[in-house]
């Protein structure tokens, strides 16, 4: 059963957020969103402020893992998910753009990074 596609309204909170770009008719992680990977890979969160990130990965992802349980095969599946939410987190933070993150946005942010969609498909 193929994964299902992100909401329109969270793809274009996405769009809005600097998180996806349209390349060649599809939707794929922005340049910014990749600088904020870069960053984050060459900084990675301390003890406190990893163990305040893993708080709300529980609070915030648990949700989607419930809504979408049947999507999730493997326990990769599910860091990709917390891996994308933290990495949303700190990419917000670095432009300093402040936002509700809502269920079907933390789920695209996870969509992407495995899948594509066609701007026109959406």
């Amino acid at each position: 059963m193929p994964m299902p596609k992100p909401l329109d309204v969270a793809v274009k909170h996405l769009l809005e957020l600097k998180v996806l770009e349209v390349k060649k008719g599809k939707y794929v992680y922005s340049t910014e969103f990749e600088k904020s990977a870069t960053e984050l890979k060459a900084h990675p969160p301390g003890f406190f402020d990893g163990a305040r990130l893993a708080k709300e990965v529980d609070a915030n992802c648990a949700p989607v893992l419930l809504a979408y349980a049947q999507y999730f095969k493997n326990q990769r599946d599910i860091k990709t998910l917390a891996t994308g939410y933290v990495l949303l987190i700190k990419h917000l933070k670095r432009l300093d753009i402040k936002t509700e993150l809502t269920m079907p946005v933390i789920y695209a942010v996870f969509y992407f990074n495995d899948h594509e969609l066609l701007v026109d498909e959406q």
